[in-house]
């Protein structure tokens, strides 16, 4: 007989096939779902980037700009700051310089 996707394969214990994504429990959806709605906030950023960067804008502005838009996108509230938020800092490269960079308020 042929194997669900709802059990986990042979020899694999039943953590490991859950962590995998080869058990689609509720987790394992709740989970999908926020990659698909941080992937759809990546590209709705992107393009809204795409159309307000040009040569000159200063990196502490293009950094404010995707942060806000983020914050917009997944309903950010400073007063509840870890339900919805970015985990990380808005990355940025320049030419030579390092793409995990970031600037800070108060650099040129």
């Amino acid at each position: 007989g042929g194997s669900s996707s709802s059990t986990p394969r042979r020899g694999r214990k039943p953590q490991e096939a859950t962590s995998l994504g080869l058990v689609e429990d509720e987790d394992w959806l709740q989970r999908r779902r926020c990659l698909r709605e941080g992937a759809e906030v990546h590209r709705q950023v992107r393009m809204f980037l795409q159309q307000k960067v040009r040569p000159g804008i200063q990196l502490l502005e293009i950094a404010e700009m995707v942060e806000k838009a983020s914050s917009s996108l997944v309903g950010f509230d400073p007063r509840t700051p870890l339900r919805r938020g970015w985990a990380f800092p808005t990355g940025l490269s320049l030419n030579e310089v390092a793409a995990h960079d970031t600037v800070n308020p108060g650099d040129a």
